[in-house]
């Protein structure tokens, strides 16, 4: 691609410290957060941190309890840098935004 190209697209809403090109996200914004679903489909686990839009609480989303973990977080610019642990074939539920009122939160950072 040409530099003009490459100048004229746009910032990506999610950067991964470490090539993964087996990692997949797919990122919606709501009201009032950024919800960012990732997918390692390889067969290596993934350990690094991501870099995603949005302002506020990283929170980790299990789809299966409903619990939610509050992430470690770096914020600044519009962004939040986050650990990112992907077992094989794994997925993660990221949300940056306000902690839902009443929710059970505890904190959890890269294991």
């Amino acid at each position: 691609m040409t530099p003009a190209v490459l100048a004229a697209l746009p910032k990506p809403d999610v950067t991964l410290s470490v090539a993964a090109p087996r990692v997949k996200a797919l990122h919606r914004k709501l009201r009032d957060a950024d919800v960012y679903f990732f997918f390692n489909e390889g067969e290596d686990p993934v350990r690094c941190e991501a870099t995603v839009e949005g302002s506020g609480q990283a929170q980790l989303w299990n789809g299966v309890t409903g619990a939610i973990e509050k992430l470690a977080g770096t914020a600044g610019d519009g962004t939040v840098r986050v650990p990112l642990e992907l077992g094989r074939w794994a997925t993660r539920l990221i949300v940056v935004g306000p902690v839902p009122p009443g929710s059970e939160v505890s904190a959890v950072g890269m294991r």
